[in-house]
């Protein structure tokens, strides 16, 4: 699951923004894994409550992305995965003068639950079956290898 807080000043970002933004992030993560892995959630912060070197700001946006239904296991592809983000959010970001900061946390993927399930592993049958269907469901050991396109086995080792 990635899970987004965006801390961001009063008004800054409108309901149409905000829509936006959050169909941009889905759609990275859409790619890969059941959409509704990826959570986003807006935090509106007045500027009495927001410090940035030990004074207000009423310019600042802080993003923390957790990491849980995949993670990133080198630098290269971390990089990667940084760049890709900081690239899809800039719009709603520099275009509009805010100073900002992103942070990525990876947690481990078993102490996580969807719906009180365990997601099923990484391109597995019964993660495909819930991307299709659009939603956490029942699934046995039978749905939990797949293949990938080269014919290697993937899954049964609880995710990547």
């Amino acid at each position: 699951m990635p899970f987004w807080r965006i801390h961001h000043p009063v008004g800054a970002y409108t309901d149409q923004d905000k829509d936006d933004l959050a169909k941009a992030i889905t759609a990275l993560y859409a790619a890969e894994m059941p959409a509704f892995y990826c959570d986003v959630f807006f935090y509106e912060v007045e500027k009495r409550n927001a410090f940035r070197g030990g004074e207000p700001d009423d310019n600042f946006v802080r993003i923390q992305v957790e990491h849980i239904a995949r993670s990133m296991n080198t630098r290269v592809m971390r990089e990667f995965v940084m760049n890709l983000l900081t690239e899809t959010i800039r719009p709603w970001l520099d275009g509009r003068g805010y100073v900002w900061e992103m942070s990525i946390e990876e947690m481990p993927r078993d102490l996580w639950t969807v719906d009180g399930f365990t997601p099923p592993p990484w391109r597995s049958p019964a993660e495909m079956r819930w991307r299709q269907e659009g939603k956490a469901s029942p699934y046995d050991w039978s749905e939990t290898a797949g293949f990938n396109p080269d014919g290697s086995l993937v899954g049964l080792d609880g995710g990547v």
